[in-house]
């Protein structure tokens, strides 16, 4: 029997998925919380430092879009997912 969620690329299980890491160093301090759909990432780091990046155009990361206008309703609908997995998991992280 073939498996439909893994070779039909049209079925979608979720819209996003949501990470978090600790402890972990990088240009964005000591740990984030991550939200990733399809085409786009959006990183909250532990010292509320923000990313967002166009994985499609810009797979390697290089390009930080947060403060670009044109992307402040994705950004909204990226907090919005971080929100609504803080309430589900009861994670304490202060979100600007």
């Amino acid at each position: 029997m073939k498996n439909v969620l893994l070779s039909d690329d049209s079925t979608r299980v979720h819209d996003y998925v949501v990470s978090e890491c600790t402890g972990v160093g990088g240009q964005l301090g000591q740990g984030h919380r991550m939200v990733r759909d399809r085409n786009w990432k959006y990183i909250l780091s532990d010292t509320n430092q923000e990313a967002l990046y166009n994985l499609e155009e810009d797979p390697y990361e290089l390009n930080n879009l947060i403060g670009v206008k044109e992307y402040g309703s994705l950004v909204a609908g990226f907090k919005k997912a971080l929100a609504d997995w803080k309430s589900l998991t009861g994670d304490k992280k202060e979100y600007p």
